[in-house]
C-alpha cells in the first residue's frame, strides 16, 4: 500500500494499537531504507518520531500530529467534498490526504497545521461556512482556511500576495524544540497558511499531467513560476515544486 492508503486506514482505526501499527507502516512507506523511532501515540497529542536515514548517525525529531481532532476534520472534509472528483477521476478527498501527507513528510505535521490542511478547500469549494469551522474546529483553523480561500473574482497574483505578505507579521521563529510558543502566536495561522499553500501547489502539480488540457497545464506552470518560484521561502518544499515543474516541462 502507499502512504495515502495508510492515512485513509488510520482515519478509521478503532484502537490505539491499530493506529500505532499504521503509523509505523506509513513511516516505513515514506522511506523504506530508514530507521524510525516512534514515541507513544495518543489521540490528543499525536506523537513524535525520529528518522535516521541510511549512513547517518543521528536523526531529527518530527511530528505526526494526526490527532482525534484532525481525524474529525478529515471526516468532515470527506463529507463536504463527497461527490467531487479530480481531473483524473479520483475522489477529491484524495487531494486533501495528499496535502496532509506532504506536510508530514516535510517534518511540519503539527496538529494545528494538519487541521487547517484537512479543511483548506472547504470554504472555497463546499457549503461550509466560516462560523461553522470556528464552532467545530476553532478560530485559528478557521482563520487559516479563510486566508487560503480565494475570493470570487480575485486575481491570482493578488491572492498569492495576500497569503505571503509580511506586513505586520512577526517572522521570528521559535527556539528548536519549543513548539508551544509557535502555537500560541496570534499570527501563526498565517505561517501555517503558507506551508499549506506550498503543499497544495505541490500536490496539484503532481496531478497536473492527468488533466489532459495543454492550455491549463501551461497556465498552471506559468502561475507557479511567477507566483511561487520567485519567493525565497521553505526551500525543501520549493525545491520539490521546482522539480515537478521541470518534470512536466520535460514531458511536454
Amino acid at each position: 500500500m502507499n502512504r495515502i492508503e495508510y492515512l485513509a486506514l488510520f482515519m478509521n482505526a478503532e484502537t490505539t494499537d491499530q493506529k500505532t501499527e499504521l503509523i509505523k507502516a506509513y513511516l516505513k512507506a515514506m522511506n523504506p531504507d530508514a530507521n524510525f523511532y516512534l514515541r507513544e501515540y495518543d489521540n490528543v497529542r499525536g506523537c513524535k518520531y525520529t528518522i535516521t536515514k541510511r549512513g547517518e548517525s543521528e536523526g531529527w525529531d518530527k511530528p505526526f500530529g494526526v490527532t482525534s481532532k484532525v481525524i474529525e476534520a478529515l471526516h468532515y472534509a470527506g463529507e463536504k467534498h463527497s461527490g467531487q472528483l479530480r481531473d483524473d477521476g479520483q475522489p477529491y478527498f484524495k487531494h486533501i490526504l495528499d496535502v496532509v501527507d506532504i506536510l508530514i513528510e516535510d517534518g511540519s505535521g503539527w496538529e494545528d497545521k494538519l487541521l487547517a490542511a484537512a479543511l483548506h478547500d472547504t470554504l472555497e469549494d463546499t457549503d461550509a461556512t466560516y462560523d461553522e469551522l470556528c464552532e467545530k474546529f476553532g478560530e485559528v483553523a478557521a482563520k487559516t482556511v479563510k486566508l487560503l480561500s480565494k475570493v470570487p473574482g480575485e486575481p491570482f497574483d493578488e491572492y498569492m500576495d495576500r497569503i505571503f505578505s509580511d506586513d505586520g507579521l512577526d517572522l521570528r521563529l521559535p527556539k528548536i524544540g519549543d513548539v508551544s510558543g509557535y502555537s500560541r502566536d496570534p499570527d501563526s495561522y498565517r505561517l501555517d497558511a503558507r506551508a499549506i499553500k506550498l503543499a497544495d501547489r505541490l500536490a496539484n502539480l503532481r496531478d497536473l499531467p492527468y488533466c489532459g488540457n495543454p492550455d491549463k497545464i501551461k497556465r498552471y506552470i506559468d502561475d507557479t513560476k511567477r507566483c511561487f518560484l520567485q519567493r525565497n521561502i521553505s526551500p525543501a518544499l520549493m525545491n520539490k515544486i521546482r522539480s515537478e515543474v521541470l518534470k512536466i516541462e520535460g514531458n511536454r
